[in-house]
């Protein structure tokens, strides 16, 4: 089993399925053994940044995302 820990850009280019996310990085998260993580800083950090509009994570229901990632 292969555990991962996203960074805040990492997540977002994630949920947005942006092609900076290399695709060696695509197969490791999507891997089905894979256990992904996302860190409580990095939903702190996003949530500023959509307040300053820094940046649109795509969605309001992070958590939502966290847990179907």
């Amino acid at each position: 089993m292969r555990r991962l820990l996203l960074d805040t850009h990492a997540f977002l280019w994630w949920l947005s399925d942006s092609r900076r996310l290399n695709r060696q990085a695509r197969a490791a998260i999507s891997e089905a053994s894979a256990l992904v993580h996302v860190s409580a800083a990095t939903i702190w950090e996003i949530a500023i940044k959509a307040r300053l509009g820094k940046v649109n994570p795509g969605t309001k229901h992070l958590d939502q995302e966290i847990a179907a990632g």
